[in-house]
């Protein structure tokens, strides 16, 4: 299933947020970051050491 989520800074804090549709988000949580430059990327994982995985990822915008 795709899932969306979305990574909004303002000022020191980063509000990480998830959505089933692009429209409707939920929060998941905010935090302080004490850092005024960011790198951002992409990562997946399989949750297995053991196994191999792969993502397919659109919409990527930094902004």
């Amino acid at each position: 299933m795709p899932t969306w989520l979305r990574l909004v800074k303002n000022g020191g804090k980063v509000t990480a947020s998830v959505s089933a549709d692009g429209q409707t988000w939920r929060t998941l949580g905010t935090r302080n970051i004490n850092s005024t430059r960011l790198q951002v990327g992409l990562a997946v994982t399989s949750g297995d050491a053991t196994q191999r995985t792969t993502a397919t990822a659109d919409n990527v915008a930094v902004k």
